[in-house]
């Protein structure tokens, strides 16, 4: 099966009926398995959520309440810098507290499920971040592996 991949770049979330099993964020409409990436940040090497991801978290805690038959998935992938044990534990780490902030804002926390994929599931793999020629270039591409993924699982009837 065949799974789409959206970029969100803005904190805007609309909303359209669940049993459609269709659902329209900031223009781009999404189904059950579909993927959501949006970079939720953190402070290098710790699990604090910075205040920038503050906006999209509110519009998906809103999403997650107007839409309570929905099942969802927060997976965190780390870059490939550290061991693999130890970037399994951020990540998972990590997607535990994107959970928290998203319950302390009032969504039901049974209809969130998290994943720590740690650095399994690159964008770009380490043989290509280490023959880029500059620090910049490669800086950029360990940003893009650090993400924060939303997936619709399933509708819950």
């Amino acid at each position: 099966m065949k799974t789409n991949i959206f970029l969100l770049l803005t904190g805007l979330v609309m909303s359209i009926s669940v049993q459609s099993q269709t659902f329209s964020l900031n223009d781009s409409t999404v189904k059950v398995n579909d993927i959501l990436v949006k970079n939720i940040l953190f402070d290098y090497n710790a699990t604090r959520i910075l205040p920038e991801s503050f906006p999209f978290l509110d519009s998906l805690s809103s999403f997650i309440k107007v839409h309570p038959k929905v099942l969802f998935e927060i997976g965190h992938h780390t870059d490939q810098r550290g061991s693999a044990t130890y970037n399994m534990k951020l990540s998972e780490y990590r997607a535990k507290m994107v959970k928290t902030y998203l319950v302390k804002k009032g969504c039901d926390q049974s209809k969130i499920v998290i994943k720590g994929y740690g650095e399994t599931k690159p964008v770009i793999n380490l043989d290509t971040i280490e023959a880029m020629k500059t620090s910049e270039e490669k800086e950029i591409a360990f940003k893009l592996n650090r993400r924060t993924e939303f997936k619709i699982l399933k509708i819950i009837e």
